[in-house]
């Protein structure tokens, strides 16, 4: 699977320490290389999964042709719902 960063999610990333964003980076390609992580649809969004890394959220789409994750942002948990 391909994954796609959304020019918020990459500000998102940036933003953060390199140590978590190195083990956010890490998650995302260990999930889109296996499918291998703790994931969940959100309610309310037509589409919207989470990808939970530690503290941190990261809000991504699947598109079935050609089979892409598209990550919309990375958020620590008590700002990832609001």
């Amino acid at each position: 699977m391909r994954v796609r960063w959304m020019p918020h999610a990459s500000r998102d990333l940036k933003r953060l320490d390199q140590r978590e964003a190195d083990r956010i980076v890490d998650a995302v390609d260990r999930f889109a290389a296996t499918g291998q992580g703790s994931v969940k649809h959100l309610a309310g969004g037509a589409d919207l999964l989470r990808l939970r890394v530690g503290d941190y959220r990261i809000i991504y789409t699947l598109t079935a042709t050609p089979d892409t994750m598209t990550v919309l942002a990375v958020r620590r948990r008590d700002q990832a719902y609001r």
